[in-house]
């Protein structure tokens, strides 16, 4: 009999080309190749089907965000995606159902899902990234919303734990964040599904430093100011900085020094070769909640990663990434890292860190043995 599973998206999981979307597709297709039939269901604003993901599921259907529904007790990335229909879909069968992030909870708050096997993909805790987020936003309104929908958050949080479900977080410490808030609540560490297979083998030295991001998300805009302001100004060392729609503040920023750039909307290819050509991918993180999808595309694709403890802690690459936490550190390291080579005996030890935590085969073995009780368990737990 054919194991099948509902997986509930918060939007349409293509292009994978961001965090969350990123471990969503690559969770379907795994889950695929091991032959669960996955029913799929989208939240979405608008976002046309993807053919590409519906070509691994069995059935495939979307709801309308409901974008003015605002809630003064409910956060609302929660609040928009309440949908009547989706439980109608939902309570045809008994099948487990998969919930990505707590975005997609509605249902279980309400104890609409009771008496079926249910998991929740906690692809962050959302009420840290939330204060964070407001940490650095200029806008008053902005910032006033992301302190308001991080006080909700924690709320829900707190209270959502207790509901009869199987937690799945990114990072370790996403799970003793969440066990310290229910340490009742069953959570389970399962690393992120990527598109890599194995780290690409960029021996020898590079040409520069490089910082990536959606530069239009505030923390990294700001992450990038600061090693602009901070680091970057004080050497003559060549950093690019290459991301997503970055604000105009940011150029005027960097037009200030010769031996900084900005690559504004890189295509896929162009990106991946400007990590390819860098010697040091410069990655601190201001946020310390789930994971940082650049460090894993820096540690698969590129040469020496520097970053800071938030930008890595708890992810099982922490051998593989050089450490600071404060400008003069950042400065240290990068003279350093310049004058050494990287070497095959690096990407050797990269290669074997790598393919222990972030296998996605042996991950979507884990994850399908948890949903359904009769796969057999892998002998080795994700790392």
């Amino acid at each position: 009999m054919a194991d099948h599973l509902h997986i509930v998206c918060f939007d349409v999981p293509f292009p994978p080309e961001h965090g969350g979307f990123t471990d969503l597709f690559y969770k379907i297709k795994w889950l695929h190749k091991l032959g669960v039939k996955i029913h799929l269901h989208c939240f979405t604003k608008g976002s046309a089907p993807a053919p590409e993901v519906e070509a691994m599921c069995v059935s495939a259907k979307y709801y309308k965000r409901r974008m003015y529904d605002v809630s003064l007790r409910v956060p609302y990335i929660v609040s928009t995606r309440r949908s009547d229909d989706l439980l109608v879909e939902l309570q045809k069968d008994d099948h487990p159902v998969l919930l990505e992030g707590i975005h997609c909870t509605w249902w279980l708050m309400q104890n609409r899902l009771s008496g079926r096997s249910v998991f929740v993909r906690l692809h962050n805790a959302e009420h840290i990234y939330y204060a964070n987020l407001a940490l650095h936003e200029g806008s008053f309104l902005k910032r006033r919303y992301f302190l308001r929908e991080s006080g909700l958050l924690r709320q829900w949080e707190q209270t959502i734990l207790s509901k009869n479900a199987k937690w799945l977080t990114v990072s370790r410490r996403d799970s003793s964040t969440f066990r310290l808030m229910q340490p009742d609540a069953e959570i389970h560490y399962l690393p992120v599904f990527t598109g890599h297979n194995a780290p690409l083998a960029h021996s020898g030295s590079g040409e520069f430093c490089l910082y990536h991001g959606n530069l239009s998300v505030n923390e990294n805009e700001a992450a990038a100011s600061w090693l602009i302001s901070e680091v970057f100004s004080k050497l003559d060392t060549n950093l690019m900085i290459a991301g997503k729609n970055p604000s105009a503040q940011l150029l005027k920023l960097a037009s200030k020094f010769s031996n900084i750039h900005v690559i504004a909307n890189p295509s896929i290819s162009a990106m991946n070769e400007l990590m390819g050509r860098a010697h040091i991918h410069v990655l601190p993180s201001f946020n310390e909640t789930g994971v940082k999808l650049k460090v894993l595309n820096a540690l698969y694709l590129g040469r020496f990663v520097l970053a800071n403890r938030n930008a890595i802690e708890g992810t099982s690459v922490e051998s593989l990434c050089r450490l600071a936490e404060d400008a003069a550190g950042f400065r240290q390291e990068i003279l350093q890292l310049m004058k050494q080579e990287y070497s095959t005996s690096d990407i050797r030890n990269r290669y074997e860190v790598l393919s222990g935590a972030y296998n996605n085969e042996m991950n979507a073995l884990h994850l399908s043995a948890l949903i359904f009780p009769h796969y057999p368990t892998p002998s080795r737990p994700p790392s």
